[in-house]
Order: C-alpha cells, then sequence, then structure tokens
C-alpha cells in the first residue's frame, strides 16, 4: 500500500504538463513495471493538454504506450478504453508526412494486439482500423506496409485460433474487415499489389503476415467476399443486378427464377481485375502447404485442404473466368486480368489434383469430382481444336506431314445444355501452357478415383485425352525458343495410365483399337524404306521400297536417297514366326532385299 501511494505522489508530481513528462514516465515504468495508475497517468495528460500534439515526444510517448502495453492485460485493455489515447493515435497515423511517427503508433497497436483481451482487441478494429485514414495508409505510407500486414494479421488470430477452437470474436473481426467495401479496396487491395513489388527481404519478412491474413480470410470462409469485393464496380454490379432481378422476376417471366437470373447473369456479366487474380495466386500457395496436405487444417470443420464453399467458388470462379476469355483475342490487352485470373484459378486447380487419394481420408479431389470438376475441365478442352502435333510430324513435307485431326465432337445432352460447351468456353487458347494445366490436372484427378474416369468417359473425354498423346509444339519464333505447351505429351500419356488402370470399360474401349494406317517418315524414305502394317498381326513393319509404286520411287529420289545406292548383291535372310492354333512354327525365307544400315532394326514393332 505505501509502494502504491508513493508510486501515485509521483504521477501526480510528472502531470504539472512538463515537457518531460513522458521521459519520467518512462523511467518509472521501467523501474516498477506496467500498471494501470500510468495509463491513467497519460488518460489525464492527454485529457488537459491542447489538442495539438506537434510539440509532444511522441517517441517517448510511444514507447510508454508500448511498455504498458506488453505482457500486461490489463493495461493493454485500459489504454484503449481511454478516448482521449485513442485520439492521438489516430493523429499519430493521420500525419503521413512523419513515417516515424506513423510507425511508432503502429507498433502500440501491434503490442496491444498481442496482449489486449479478444473483446478489446474488436474495439481497436472499429475504432483506429476502420478510421478513414487508416486504410488508405498502404497506397500513402508505403515504408509502413509490412507493420500494416503484422497489425491486421494479428487483428485476426488469437490463442484460440492457434489452438485449433473456434473463436468467434477473431471470426467477427475478420468479417468486420472484409464486409467493408472501401475498406478492401483501399486497404486490401494495396497490399496485393504491393506483393508484386517485394524484393528478398521484404519478402521474407512480409511473406508470413501476409499469407496469415488471407489464410484466416480463407479458413473463416470469406474468400468469395473478399474476392468479390476487390473490383471496383463490385458494388454498382450488385445493385443493378437486385434491380434488374426484382423487374424481370415479377414482370417478364412470371415467377421463374431461374430464366429471370439466367437473363440477369448476362446483361451484368462478372468483372475480373489485377487484384483478384494476386489474391488466386495466394490460394494457390495456401493450398500446397504441407501441414494442409495432412489434414491439419487451422479449423477443424474443414476436413479438406480448402473449405467447401471456397473450392465451389473456385469451380465457379473458372468457368466465368473461361467465359470471359472466350471474347478477347489471344494478344487483346483488354483481357490481360481475365486470362491471369483464369491462369491462377487452373494453377489452384492443378495443385489441389497433386493430392493422392488416402484411405480413411476426406479427399479434397473427390470432393471437387462431386461438384463438377471433370464436366469443367473436359468442357474447356473440348472446346478447342485438337493438338497439332509434336514438331517431327507438323514440321515434316510431303507423305510424312501429319494429317489434322477432325473437331472432337459434343455430346451436348452429357454436358446439360445445348451450345454450353461453345457458350462457355474459348475456342482458342487464352495463354501458353492452357492445354497443360487442364490435362495434367484431369490426368491427377484421374489417379485411382474411378468416379472422375468415369465422368471422364460418359463426357466423351477417353477420345480428347488420347489425342493429346501426339504432343503439340508452339512457332519457331517463340522467346526464347520455348514450346507453348511443354510435356503435354507426358501429361496425356499419364493421363491415359490413369484412366485405364480405374476404370475396366475404359480399359477395354482402347484395346479394341487398331491403327489404320501410318505416316511415312521422311528419314526412313532417304534410306530407300517405309513403314506399314503387316496384314497378318495388324502391327507396324519397316520394309523396302524396291518394288513400290512409281510415285514412292518419285518421292525418294526428290529427297535425295533411293535403293540403288544402297543396293548389294549379297542375301539376307528376314525371320518371321507365325502362330498356329496348334503349335508354333518357324518359317524361313530367302528373299532378295537391301543392305540396311547398322543403326536401322528391321522388325515388327
Amino acid at each position: 500500500m505505501i509502494r502504491r501511494r508513493e508510486r501515485e505522489r509521483k504521477v501526480n508530481a510528472m502531470t504539472d504538463r512538463r515537457p518531460q513528462f513522458f521521459e519520467e514516465l518512462l523511467i518509472e515504468i521501467k523501474d516498477n513495471g506496467p500498471s494501470c495508475s500510468y495509463v491513467r497517468a497519460v488518460h489525464d495528460y492527454l485529457k488537459g493538454t491542447d489538442a495539438t500534439f506537434a510539440s509532444f515526444d511522441h517517441l517517448n510517448a510511444c514507447r510508454c504506450l508500448m511498455r504498458l502495453c506488453v505482457k500486461d492485460e490489463a493495461c493493454a485493455s485500459e489504454v484503449f478504453e481511454s478516448d482521449e489515447i485513442c485520439e492521438y493515435l489516430r493523429q499519430g497515423l493521420r500525419e503521413r508526412e512523419d513515417v516515424v511517427r506513423c510507425k511508432n503508433t503502429l507498433y502500440v497497436m501491434i503490442n496491444a494486439m498481442q496482449c489486449a483481451t479478444k473483446f478489446e482487441k474488436t474495439h481497436i478494429v472499429e475504432v483506429i482500423v476502420m478510421d478513414p485514414h487508416f486504410k488508405d495508409l498502404p497506397r500513402t505510407v508505403p515504408a509502413v506496409r509490412p507493420v500494416l500486414a503484422k497489425l491486421i494479421a494479428l487483428s485476426m488470430r488469437s490463442a484460440e485460433f492457434v489452438n485449433k477452437q473456434r473463436d468467434y470474436e477473431a471470426e467477427g473481426r475478420c468479417l468486420h474487415l472484409v464486409n467493408s467495401y472501401d475498406f478492401v479496396q483501399h486497404f486490401f487491395g494495396a497490399l496485393l499489389l504491393w506483393t508484386r513489388e517485394w524484393t528478398l527481404e521484404e519478402e521474407d519478412e512480409a511473406r508470413a503476415d501476409v499469407e496469415c491474413i488471407f489464410e484466416r480470410v480463407v479458413d473463416a470462409e470469406y474468400f468469395p467476399t473478399m474476392f468479390r469485393n476487390l473490383h471496383e464496380k463490385q458494388e454498382a454490379n450488385a445493385r443493378r443486378k437486385e434491380v434488374l432481378l426484382r423487374e424481370y422476376l415479377f414482370k417478364d417471366f412470371g415467377g421463374d427464377a431461374t430464366a429471370c437470373f439466367a437473363k440477369v447473369e448476362k446483361m451484368v456479366p462478372v468483372l475480373f481485375c489485377d487484384a483478384q487474380s494476386t489474391l488466386l495466386h495466394f490460394l494457390g500457395r495456401l493450398s500446397v502447404k504441407a501441414r494442409r496436405f495432412d489434414g491439419k487444417t487451422v479449423n477443424d470443420k474443414h476436413p479438406y485442404v480448402l473449405p467447401e464453399s471456397v473450392m465451389a467458388f473456385l469451380l465457379d470462379t473458372t468457368r466465368e473466368a473461361a467465359k470471359a476469355c472466350k471474347k478477347y483475342a489471344k494478344n487483346d490487352d483488354a483481357g490481360f486480368a481475365e486470362r491471369n485470373v483464369l491462369r491462377e484459378c487452373l494453377f489452384t486447380l492443378r495443385s489441389i489434383s497433386e493430392i493422392e487419394s488416402t484411405p480413411h481420408v476426406p479427399d479434397t479431389v473427390g470432393f471437387l469430382a462431386g461438384t463438377g470438376l471433370a464436366r469443367l475441365l473436359v468442357g474447356m478442352i473440348i472446346a478447342l481444336d485438337p493438338p497439332s502435333g509434336s514438331r517431327q510430324s507438323m514440321k515434316a513435307k510431303g507423305p510424312a506431314k501429319a494429317e489434322e485431326i477432325p473437331k472432337f465432337p459434343i455430346d451436348d445432352q452429357a454436358f446439360g445444355g445445348q451450345n454450353f460447351v461453345r457458350d462457355n468456353f474459348p475456342t482458342v487458347k487464352p495463354y501458353n501452357g492452357y492445354r497443360v494445366d487442364i490435362i495434367a490436372t484431369l490426368a491427377n484427378a484421374s489417379h485411382r478415383r474411378p468416379r472422375v474416369c468415369e465422368d471422364v468417359r460418359k463426357l466423351g473425354g477417353v477420345a480428347v485425352v488420347l489425342s493429346h498423346t501426339r504432343g503439340e509444339e508452339g512457332d519457331d519464333g517463340a522467346m526464347d525458343g520455348c514450346e507453348e505447351e511443354p510435356f503435354l505429351r507426358e501429361w496425356a500419356l499419364w493421363g491415359t495410365r490413369n484412366l485405364c488402370e480405374a476404370d475396366d470399360v475404359i480399359r477395354k474401349e482402347i484395346e479394341v483399337l487398331a491403327p489404320e494406317k501410318i505416316l511415312e517418315a521422311e528419314e526412313l524414305m532417304k534410306r530407300g524404306l517405309k513403314a506399314e502394317l503387316n496384314p497378318e498381326t495388324g502391327k507396324p513393319r519397316v520394309v523396302s521400297i524396291e518394288k513400290s509404286s512409281k510415285v514412292e520411287m518419285e518421292t525418294v529420289s526428290a529427297l535425295g536417297g533411293g535403293p540403288m545406292a544402297t543396293r548389294r548383291t549379297k542375301k539376307v535372310r528376314r525371320v518371321e514366326t507365325q502362330k498356329n492354333e496348334d503349335d508354333r512354327k518357324e518359317v524361313r525365307e530367302e528373299e532378295e532385299e537391301f543392305q540396311i544400315p547398322k543403326n536401322w532394326k528391321v522388325a515388327e514393332l
């Protein structure tokens, strides 16, 4: 009691409005530790002082408040219960020219977020964070962006969240921030665009905080709300949709809500921006976190890598982005944001598809399959023209040139409506690697998942996957000589393997396939050889063209080769194996052939 009275006496002595007030108070806090009496002293000092804070020792003032908010929940809560202290902190955030003052003020709030009660954290968000001057800080004061990211990340979490127990107070703070259209536009929009300018040092310091923010948004199932509010015209479009829906619902359609909604969607299309594509990029990074692959999500109510609502929204956004890309040319700058959104959506789906199916563990890919993953992917790939083929066959001339595959047939009934594929998916690749992203996702999703394979088969996707085994390469003038669709053939082979493994019907359909003809290779013809189908076995083989037609001989001569160049009088034996019903007989016959170079093997493939 004596020490307490002595402390109060010293505090009252310091409140005589001397300039050294905060300096002396800081010494007292260092010696005696935080106390609510010190908080009241700061309150009384600010209450009796003029509204201009320029003459204050701001550095020591912030040091005092930071020490009062550290390791003492009662002091941290009482600091922000004072209107005078809150006004002092808001004033420090409004002086944009003084970066040091702004940073010190934010550090005070960070200490309070770490130690205050969860109810006081909500008060800080409502009183200071939601202040109109706060939301514009990432754009006007770039130097404080890392500190702002840490503050918002702390405001969305709590000790209970880390321990996997739902904290409704933390979820409420997150919802309060995300639901504010202006705050998302100015604060989160600027924060997302800032991540594109990261240096290595900033990336190391700020990446964890920024990813923590969006992880909380995803786990709280507020990701769709943030995504929509990032577009500057979202609020106006929402009001327009509401007006049109109310108008058409009661007038033109007589209560048919489905038809009314479809007409309104066509009149008010979904819009995209660069900030939305960056937000989807963080969603893709979140989906590949190792701890989430093991089912160790932050919130126990979500058994999958991502919440169900977020994955359903992801599929819907992919469809909307593909529909938006349909009206833009490949190199049209007007559709840059739409193509980026589509690329990030497919990247996230591709990352999720890499999760293997494990017994007794909820399957994230299985959930996506149940919500129309196969229908979406097959529709997107079937809307494109068939692949042109690999470089050897595509660039060849004459008989060796690969023939074009006819366009894939589309079963409109299987896709749920007439012209559904043609109206919703682009017929030209929106970006390089578009085919690979789709085929890779489809191939991974088919791995040991019979349901996905069955959906692909019913939609006519087996022939589409098989056709991509021929590959596709870009123009010779591509940047750095890179191919447009790298590893397309390998991904298609992987998909064919998975489809055959999980579905017996698909395997039998492929087994009955037989080659119709063989395309000639230029290298073979130069050496006086050709490939043909063995009429007895149906397998391809390489033979001489000595007895070929006149057209074939002229073609060989034009290519710079000919049978006479390698003709020898020596006889060569060829062994053919024939299988009869009873036994196997070896028939050896002698015939005059050409001498084949050693690096060529004459045998049935």
